[in-house]
């Protein structure tokens, strides 16, 4: 035979709470954005952060964004912040752009002989995630 607590009889709730004993239950809350108006719950959503960045405060409960994640409560996605949009100068997704090489005659001598030539390439690259662009230069020395 199942035991029945007497207040289990005698609950009156409002929303989540009893009137008469002070029981909470998870169900009819009266929520105002991420916390409970009867019985002060917090839940994960409905947060109201006081600015776009990852070290933000919730007006409603004071929770602090971002606490349980690495690097001052960034939460990466390579080189940029999938919260605040923060880029970090790390973990780029380089693409390749375009190359360029073109060749530089080194002075002439007095027998007018090439003192040798001097081969430069050029290859730029445009990370996929933030857009950022880099070049990366390189010369070959020929006599």
């Amino acid at each position: 035979m199942k035991k029945v607590s007497i207040f289990h009889i005698f609950h009156n709730w409002n929303g989540c709470t009893c009137r008469v004993c002070g029981k909470t239950r998870d169900e009819g809350h009266d929520w105002n954005g991420c916390k409970c108006l009867i019985c002060g719950k917090v839940r994960g959503t409905g947060h109201d952060w006081d600015g776009k960045t990852c070290l933000s405060k919730c007006r409603i409960c004071g929770n602090k964004r971002g606490i349980w994640f690495i690097n001052e409560g960034h939460d990466w996605n390579g080189c940029k912040c999938r919260i605040c949009g923060q880029v970090r100068d790390a973990w780029h997704n380089w693409e390749f752009l375009d190359e360029n090489v073109w060749e530089e005659i080194l002075g002439q001598s007095v027998d007018d002989y090439s003192m040798g030539k001097a081969i430069h390439r050029s290859v730029r690259y445009r990370c996929r995630i933030c857009g950022k662009e880099k070049e990366e230069t390189e010369t070959d020395w020929e006599c």
